[in-house]
Formats: C-alpha cells, structure tokens, sequence
C-alpha cells in the first residue's frame, strides 16, 4: 500500500518518462457506489428481518449465523471497494521513482533489481488472453518485498492489468540502467 501520501505526490510530480495504461477499464465511481448502496440495502433488509425475527426466542446457532452472515456482507463491501479501486489504474516511471496506486510507490534507491515475467493468468482456464502478457517484477531493498503478490509470487502489476509491448519493456530497461537498476538473473523471470 502506498501509505506515505509525500512519497506519491513527489513522484507523480517529477518528470514523466514512461506511462503504461492498465488493460482494464477504469471502474466509475457511480457504478462502484450504486454498486456498494445496492449490497448494502440488502444487509439493511437483512437486519430488518433479523430484528422481526428476534421478537421470538433465537438460540446461540442462529445467533452465530447472524453474525456470520454480516461478516460476510461487510467483506463483500470491502472486496468490491478494494477491487474497483485497483482496476484501470496506471503506471507511471518518472524522474523520481515508479507509482501504481494505490499499491506501488518507490524511490529509484528503494529498488534493488527488476526482471520480466511471461504472466499466463490467475486461472489458466480462460480462453481469453486478456490477462496475459510480459509484466515488471521488481525487487525492492530490504527483506519485506512491497511488490510482489504473497499468495502467487506474481508481480502486483498483474493484479492491475499492466503489462508491457516489446516498445515498452526496451523503453523500461533503458530507464532502469540510466537509475543504475540491475536486471536479476533468473531463470524464473523471463524476458
């Protein structure tokens, strides 16, 4: 997460030299919301019926039922808010460091190497190729890796649909080796 609200404004301001747009659109605000008021509706119907109901005598199951079903309406809430957020977003390299928000946000001298990945999708059941393609690993300075999804090891990147033309990527190299950026060698990050 982009906790250091500084650190992004300073980015973004310095000079842009590379923009990559995500592969998906840009989720509005409108729908988001209509979306959010529509789930929530729902959970007031739900505690509507909940408090009726509660007139006649509710044992301890039906009681963790209850409780487990907010649970669960309030995750979706989160989920929606937390994806629509993610989606369309863009990827700027600029004088300063890279940004994605809201996840990515380092200086040059936070990245310790960067490399490619062929990324094949999340499923690898869809006939559609939309979310596929060459994607940016980076490896930033320090144990904790900020970029990197934990449950599947894949750069964040592809979490946002940005991945990179052939244009694009020697375009990229090129502004890592002037930041002085070492390209990792590995065979499990391909070119």
């Amino acid at each position: 997460m982009t906790w250091n609200r500084r650190k992004v404004r300073e980015i973004k301001s310095a000079l842009e030299l590379l923009r990559i747009d995500s592969i998906y659109k840009k989720v509005q605000s409108f729908n988001r919301n209509l979306l959010i008021v529509i789930i929530a509706l729902f959970f007031i119907m739900y505690i509507l019926a909940i408090l009726f109901f509660m007139n006649k005598k509710i044992n301890n199951e039906q009681l963790a039922i209850i409780f487990a079903l907010s649970a669960i309406f309030i995750l979706i809430v989160i989920i929606i808010k937390k994806s629509a957020q993610r989606r369309g977003s863009t990827f700027l390299i600029t004088e300063k460091g890279i940004l994605l928000e809201p996840d990515i946000a380092e200086y040059w001298a936070d990245i310790k190497e960067y490399g490619w990945e062929t990324f094949k999708g999340f499923s690898r059941l869809s006939v559609s190729d939309k979310g596929e393609g060459t994607c940016l690993i980076i490896f930033n300075n320090g144990f904790f890796q900020r970029n990197i999804l934990r449950w599947s090891w894949h750069s964040v990147l592809t979490q946002h649909g940005i991945f990179f033309s052939p244009e694009q990527i020697e375009e990229t190299e090129k502004i890592f080796q002037k930041f002085g950026i070492n390209r990792i060698k590995d065979d499990k990050v391909v070119h």
